[in-house]
């Protein structure tokens, strides 16, 4: 094989390599099964988002740093995310299974989790990464 028909051919490989990378992007809005490291973190909350010490709350949040950085499919209204390694976790009080979540996540934060839910898009100055998930069942590992 010619040295240009082995670059052709390369080339044509690492398209098809990226367009099935494409194909393995989650879904806004469809429940997926995450795994990683839960970081439990205080940062700045209302009324400002900024400082603490400035007045603002402190408000607790939890992280989900994920085994193998993730990508969403762009839909109306919703960007595509690339490269994600974190998602914030959202708690749903209303459900059982969210809420024992929770408590297992608060109780074992910088440990491993499973984690199950519905992922949509940070839109709200109290979203600090750019794909939440908002948490319906899941368990330490």
């Amino acid at each position: 094989m010619a040295a240009t028909e082995r670059i052709l051919l390369a080339l044509l490989l690492l398209g098809a390599d990226a367009a099935a990378a494409e194909e393995r992007c989650l879904a806004y809005g469809a429940d997926h099964a995450l795994s990683g490291r839960v970081e439990m973190r205080d940062d700045p909350g209302p009324p400002n988002y900024r400082d603490v010490a400035a007045g603002d709350q402190k408000q607790t949040i939890f992280l989900l740093h994920v085994d193998a950085p993730l990508c969403t499919v762009a839909r109306e209204g919703d960007a595509a995310a690339r490269g994600v390694e974190a998602v914030q976790l959202v708690f749903d009080w209303s459900s059982s299974e969210s809420t024992a979540a929770y408590q297992a996540v608060a109780s074992g934060a910088g440990g491993r989790f499973a984690l199950e839910g519905e992922l949509f898009r940070g839109s709200a100055r109290e979203h600090r990464t750019p794909v939440l998930l908002l948490v319906a069942r899941g368990q330490g590992e």
